[in-house]
């Protein structure tokens, strides 16, 4: 009786094991089924034609964290025309320095062709972030305006976000896109700030989260995170106004050697001429340039202000 009783449980299991094979083999192919077929469509499209990734997209997706976080704050958009004619126009003009000052001329203008961008985008990002994070408590107001009227969050999170505009429509159109087809807002939202890397969104989505979480009503932490946005701007501004003496002197500091060299340049043209005929000249430059661009990194950390 005990080994019948024994066999049959050996058979059960078996037979249980045997059904669960069957069922991860089934959906295993069912998986590769449905991947085989959104490979399709990701590859053929509607027009049958690949996607395709330009090299400017190849490039800055090989660049630096940094330079891809300044890319996607700024929500820039380069094509591979543009910055194939202002890689022409570097050359070109290297190739007239190469004219005028020699090798010197060269490496100038590689290192101002390459710089210059970069200075730029950073320029363009911090600006933008600034315009959103300026804009984001008067539209956490629009969202609990909206509350109170009798919508829902996805419905007020759509609505506001389509008529507030400007920075805030600039990078969270993509999360109300995402509602609106069915993805839970806190994702939606987390999706945006991990792709722009701003405390101030990151509040929001752990504060939506946290009412997802644990209930209640979401319209007085949207009053209380608008008033702590609010304060947090104003003390940035209170440390701005502190540290301008600061910044005054990295500015003068930073451009007195230009200025210097450009003074000496049209007193007396050959005296300063040493700097790219001579060898060591040459090499004087280099490590000018290289002690320059050091102690602009030193000043800019000294004035970075994170709180």
């Amino acid at each position: 009786m005990i080994v019948a009783t024994v066999l049959l449980g050996l058979l059960a299991l078996a037979a249980a094991g045997v059904l669960a094979l069957r069922r991860a083999t089934a959906r295993r192919q069912a998986e590769a089924i449905v991947a085989s077929r959104l490979d399709t469509l990701r590859l053929e499209g509607l027009d049958r034609t690949p996607i395709r990734t330009d090299w400017v997209e190849t490039l800055i997706a090989a660049s630096p964290r940094s330079i891809r976080l300044a890319v996607a704050r700024a929500d820039l958009r380069v094509g591979p025309g543009g910055a194939s004619l202002y890689l022409a126009a570097v050359a070109a003009i290297a190739l007239l320095g190469l004219q005028l000052l020699g090798p010197i001329g060269v490496l100038a203008a590689f290192v101002a062709g390459g710089a210059l961008p970069v200075l730029l985008l950073y320029q363009l990002a911090n600006y933008r972030m600034a315009a959103f994070v300026e804009a984001l408590p008067h539209y956490l107001d629009a969202i609990r305006q909206l509350l109170v009227v009798g919508n829902s969050f996805q419905q007020a999170l759509v609505r506001a976000t389509e008529t507030a505009g400007g920075p805030v429509e600039r990078y969270l159109a993509s999360a109300t896109r995402r509602v609106q087809n069915g993805a839970p807002v806190a994702e939606a939202l987390a999706a945006a700030a991990e792709r722009v890397e701003v405390a101030e969104l990151h509040m929001l989505v752990t504060a939506v989260r946290t009412n997802m979480r644990f209930g209640g009503a979401i319209g007085p932490i949207l009053s209380d995170l608008a008033a702590i946005l609010r304060e947090r701007k104003r003390v940035s501004r209170e440390l701005k106004n502190a540290t301008g003496e600061t910044r005054i002197s990295a500015t003068i500091i930073a451009a007195l050697p230009v200025v210097a060299v450009a003074i000496v340049a049209v007193l007396d043209f050959e005296y300063i001429s040493f700097l790219w005929t001579q060898p060591e000249g040459v090499r004087f430059v280099v490590i000018a340039l290289i002690l320059q661009g050091a102690g602009l990194l030193v000043m800019r950390r000294v004035m970075r202000l994170d709180f």
